[in-house]
């Protein structure tokens, strides 16, 4: 139960970082992703694709990571990391990359994703939390 909990608090605070660094730095982080921002349209379009997304999955992540909705929080992390994948590999396939980055990238994906279906296969709530639960059988 704990490693489910804290692969989704780590999970958060990687996109919650990743939002922030965008927002911050934008054209640091896109000269680290090779992509040169040309107009200032292009500048902003740019933070609100990457740094909004980042955030907004962190929201999301976080409202149903309170609680005992861990399990689909889990499942909402695979399918993002799913999505992230298939469009990698798709691109891999187009695309020879210019650098490791994309292979870094991927193999981060792949591990993540068999963290998470550990942590989803172990996970098991909680069920001895009984407050003021009585035994009226006689």
């Amino acid at each position: 139960m704990l490693f489910a909990r804290a692969l989704v608090v780590i999970n958060i605070l990687l996109f919650i970082g990743l939002g922030i660094w965008c927002l911050v730095n934008p054209l640091a982080v896109a000269d680290s992703l090779g992509i040169g921002l040309l107009t200032g349209s292009g500048h902003i379009e740019f933070m609100v694709l990457l740094a909004g997304s980042f955030l907004g999955i962190s929201f999301v992540l976080f409202r149903q990571g309170i609680g005992a909705r861990i399990r689909e929080t889990l499942k909402s992390l695979f399918l993002i990391y799913s999505g992230w994948l298939m469009a990698r590999l798709i691109g891999l396939y187009d695309i020879e990359p210019s650098s490791g980055m994309p292979l870094l990238f991927l193999g981060f994906e792949v591990v993540m994703m068999i963290l998470l279906t550990v942590a989803y296969l172990t996970y098991r709530p909680r069920s001895d939390r009984h407050l003021f639960k009585s035994d009226l059988s006689l």
